[in-house]
């Protein structure tokens, strides 16, 4: 399927030279969004269906397991996501070299990071006080490296705007990695099905995003400057770890002083409260900001795009929001069943 949906850039010229996109820009955001955003409806519908039926078939304490972990390994696993994506999509120019470069030391990043993730489980098992994390962790800590083989070549592909690639490849990759931990939870492999799911999904993201674009990394080289994009790209992750222990501490102690099960309530409430905004927010960011990165030099057009991004989203998010509070209690009771009650007495809150 993926072969049959490629409109690939032939080569290397044509992925780093973006003029060709000002003709029709606004004409190829709109068409971009659109797509985008109807793969994140279907991905949303999926992961919902997958959610539910995994609720169903596993526990509170498995979900609680897993986050105790997600906690802090989603936050090592977004350096290259947060920083390189955005560095290399606004860049007016940008080779090869520079692009090379920026795949290793991401690489090498990514290698270092899981080491370390791995090297801090005894402190994680200490902190949390559950010692089934310590297998868990080494093998979510190889899924980050996994993930960090694909940031250049995704990259890439959004700033050139194939947004009909990237969303068949997220797609995909969210299918393959419902099913398969579907079918392990079925089998009674317990909170393992979840982890095969946090695996599986980076993997087939890398492996459709090598084959979706042709761009392939040379050796690292020196003088390639590509320090202000390190500078750019360490910035923004630093911003990301603020946001992100500004989002997540509450479950890192939540987890500590409650345990898994009630950890796994809090989090199923967390998720589902923020699915829906997350799958309308993201596809308009990964259009947005190729778009805008086109439109740096115009400022008036600039400022009138955004703005309009901004309505669409209140005129989505609010009363989506207003309805999901009225119902809380029971879209928890429908969809997850009644072991998980507990878990819309949060939803309501969030």
């Amino acid at each position: 399927m993926m072969i049959n949906l490629k409109s690939k850039v032939s080569n290397h010229k044509d992925y780093f030279s973006t003029d060709h996109l000002r003709a029709g820009l606004r004409t190829r955001a709109l068409k971009g969004a659109s797509v985008t955003v109807l793969s994140q409806g279907f991905t949303f519908g999926i992961q919902t269906i997958g959610t539910i039926i995994l609720a169903r078939l596993l526990t509170p304490h498995d979900f609680g397991l897993i986050t105790m972990v997600l906690t802090i390994s989603l936050l090592l696993g977004n350096f290259g996501v947060n920083g390189f994506t955005e560095a290399v999509i606004q860049m007016q120019e940008i080779t090869h070299r520079q692009i090379s470069t920026l795949f290793w030391i991401n690489v090498g990043f990514s290698i270092l990071l899981a080491l370390l993730f791995i090297a801090s489980s005894s402190v994680i098992v200490w902190f949390y006080k559950e010692p089934r994390l310590t297998p868990i962790i080494s093998v979510i800590a190889a899924s980050n490296v996994i993930a960090g083989l694909s940031v250049q070549h995704l990259s890439l592909l959004r700033r050139n705007m194939q947004f009909y690639l990237l969303s068949a490849n997220d797609v995909i990759a969210a299918i393959v990695s419902i099913v398969i931990p579907i079918i392990m939870a079925w089998w009674g492999f317990g909170y393992w099905a979840l982890v095969a799911k946090w695996v599986i999904s980076p993997l087939m993201i890398t492996v459709g995003a090598w084959m979706m674009c042709e761009w392939r990394p040379g050796l690292p080289s020196r003088g390639t400057g590509v320090r202000p994009i390190l500078k750019f790209a360490f910035h923004t992750y630093g911003n990301f770890i603020m946001s992100y222990f500004r989002r997540n501490i509450d479950k890192m102690f939540i987890g500590r002083s409650f345990g898994s099960q009630s950890l796994g309530y809090y989090d199923r409430a967390y998720q589902l409260s923020n699915m829906l905004p997350t799958q309308i927010i993201t596809p308009l960011y990964s259009v947005a900001i190729s778009t805008f990165s086109r439109l740096s030099d115009d400022s008036e057009k600039y400022r009138h795009s955004y703005l309009e991004v901004l309505s669409l989203l209140a005129f989505i998010g609010m009363p989506l929001s207003a309805a999901l509070t009225l119902i809380s209690h029971d879209v928890i009771l429908l969809l997850l069943g009644p072991k998980w009650v507990k878990a819309g007495e949060i939803f309501f809150a969030f």
